[in-house]
């Protein structure tokens, strides 16, 4: 258990969200709970319109992805909430890369592309 707990941060901080706090706080965790809809709707769409089975290493890699770069932007969103000197984009590089990969994925050419090709060549016919 030891040489796990090398690989932990020394001390655990507490969070406090507070979201009725103030309008702030209440905006910002509806604007949390919209992405992260967002992101189980980007998932959705992997799944059923492109064809890609839930196993597939796409959409496992990018739910991994998803669940690192949420940990960092949660505590950089409770910092930006609750400390007024802190300087907000620390993470800009972790940022961009994630939207990168997002839209990656969504301007691949999946199987229900081709579909939507036969069914309409043959209503036309």
């Amino acid at each position: 258990m030891r040489v796990l707990g090398q690989f932990t941060p020394h001390d655990w901080p507490e969070f406090d969200w507070r979201p009725t706090a103030s309008l702030k706080h209440w905006l910002a965790m509806l604007l949390i709970t919209f992405f992260l809809f967002l992101v189980e709707l980007g998932t959705f769409y992997l799944k059923y319109i492109l064809w890609i089975p839930p196993l597939h290493l796409l959409c496992v890699i990018r739910l991994f992805f998803f669940l690192l770069a949420g940990g960092v932007a949660m505590r950089e969103v409770f910092e930006y909430l609750d400390n007024r000197e802190y300087q907000r984009n620390e993470n800009k590089k972790i940022n961009r890369a994630e939207a990168d990969v997002e839209q990656e994925t969504s301007q691949q050419e999946g199987p229900a592309d081709k579909k939507a090709e036969r069914i309409s060549s043959t209503n036309t016919q």
